[in-house]
């Protein structure tokens, strides 16, 4: 018959939990892992808790003395034709799966935190490594520090923010090979894989595939799994309130460094809406990939913007700032709260009122570039004097972004 490694009658008090029999087609072994103290039981290259009928199996004793039982009982006999070699398939949390692989073959192994675990060797939570009989499958195994405990499953207690756990492998044959993340239930957690040997980071999350070579040998020192808690991103700088004229063209972008997330391998998305939730106003566009506001105002309003950085696992920063939008009869435009231009419609000369260094350009309106200049007096005129009449484009480079202003000549 069949055995039901689940089964409560099964004395397991001077054993430890896992169970390991050999797959003589696939070349490797498979384990699993009883469902107590595991909520599900745990797998490792397709393990389950049936061991099929006439299958030979190991345990391991642990060291209590001579003279103790390890018993299965009749009612853990299963009579069931079909093929066994199934996982379960509840998710467990808290669980990652890399595997080796060349043509077709794989080896497997987890790693994965439980609060009831020690960083040592835990009998009711580790497996040990197996290796195929065929010295030329490949074989991969996770380790402790002094190499003096190479698992199949891993537990550890927890994960904190620069975990690191030591991989080795045994090459039988030299060539390509590689490593797969198969599974991850790993939440708010950032797990790459370092090449010690290329100097090389690789986020698994986004490439979970690596390939790379080695000659025939067993390398412990050549791969390391690392997680990393996840952080949500900063806010680096302040966008100011701005001012604008109703029924002329608007351009802000906002510096290209206002967020940033120092986690490695993390990538944040930006968007842009109301303070309220509300989408912005038909005539307003964001360009997450250039940071930049642009659109025609075609009435008087106060719109509360809020500028949202979200990282892969949904942790955001966000940065607010008032644009107004004024009455087009008025003479001066406040480009923000503190740089004034006037007077617009201008003839000859155009001021700027600046409280802080920033540099200026004018383009024509298709474009065409006419002039720039420093502005490092609290007052700067600029002559549009050889200008034709017409619509012209003012840029301001600030630290805190960039300002682009229609402005007429008469």
């Amino acid at each position: 018959s069949a055995i039901d490694w689940n089964n409560a009658g099964i004395v397991k008090t001077y054993i430890e939990n896992f169970v390991y029999y050999y797959d003589d087609t696939n070349d490797q072994y498979k384990c699993y892992g009883g469902s107590v103290p595991w909520d599900n039981g745990i797998t490792v290259n397709g393990g389950t808790q049936y061991i099929p009928a006439n299958q030979g199996f190991f345990v391991k004793a642990l060291n209590t003395g001579n003279g103790q039982i390890f018993s299965i009982p009749n009612t853990a006999r299963i009579h069931n034709g079909q093929a066994f070699w199934k996982a379960p398939q509840t998710e467990i949390p808290n669980l990652c799966r890399l595997q080796i692989e060349k043509d077709n073959y794989t080896d497997e192994i987890v790693i994965r935190t439980d609060a009831n675990a020690t960083a040592e060797h835990d009998s009711q939570y580790d497996a040990y490594k197996m290796f195929a009989w065929d010295a030329s499958k490949p074989q991969l195994f996770s380790r402790n520090d002094e190499n003096s405990n190479l698992y199949a499953v891993n537990t550890l207690p927890e994960v904190t923010q620069n975990t690191v756990v030591p991989l080795g492998v045994q090459i039988g044959l030299a060539g390509s090979y590689s490593l797969n993340l198969t599974k991850n239930n790993f939440y708010g957690i950032h797990v790459y894989l370092e090449d010690a040997d290329l100097e090389q980071f690789i986020n698994l999350r986004e490439n979970p595939i690596y390939t790379f070579n080695q000659s025939a040998q067993m390398n412990t020192n050549r791969f390391f799994l690392h997680f990393g808690l996840n952080t949500a991103p900063v806010v680096n700088a302040d966008i100011p309130n701005q001012t604008i004229l109703s029924g002329t063209q608007y351009s802000y972008s906002a510096p290209s460094n206002l967020f940033t997330d120092a986690d490695f391998g993390d990538s944040i998305s930006i968007s842009a809406q109301l303070e309220n939730g509300n989408e912005l106003p038909e005539w307003l566009t964001f360009d997450a990939q250039s940071m930049t506001f642009s659109g025609t105002p075609s009435e008087i309003q106060i719109y509360n913007i809020r500028l949202r950085a979200s990282d892969i696992f949904g942790a955001a920063a966000s940065e607010d700032f008032t644009l107004k939008v004024v009455d087009n009869t008025s003479e001066i435009s406040d480009i923000n709260s503190n740089f004034l231009i006037y007077p617009n419609p201008a003839e000859d000369i155009l001021n700027i009122i600046a409280p802080c260094k920033a540099t200026y350009r004018i383009y024509s309106a298709t474009g065409r570039y006419i002039s720039s200049g420093v502005i490092q007096s609290k007052e700067t005129a600029i002559s549009l004097k050889d200008q034709a009449a017409g619509v012209y484009i003012i840029e301001l480079r600030t630290d805190t972004g960039i300002f682009k202003q229609n402005i007429i000549k008469k």
